[in-house]
């Protein structure tokens, strides 16, 4: 039979954000602060059904 598996406090958790460029060094801060330091990052280009969005 197969191993029990068992929860613990320091299970990893994922998460995934897409985060405009512009606020990526302000998000990375304050998930810094709580602890969170490790990330990966990875740059994606495209558009949706808004046809992409303009800044002012």
């Amino acid at each position: 039979m197969g191993k029990k598996l068992t929860l613990e406090v320091n299970d990893l958790k994922k998460i995934e954000a897409i985060i405009r460029p512009e606020k990526l060094n302000v998000r990375r801060a304050a998930l810094d602060s709580r602890g969170f330091s490790g990330m990966m990052i990875t740059e994606v280009k495209g558009r949706g059904r808004q046809k992409g969005i303009t800044l002012q």
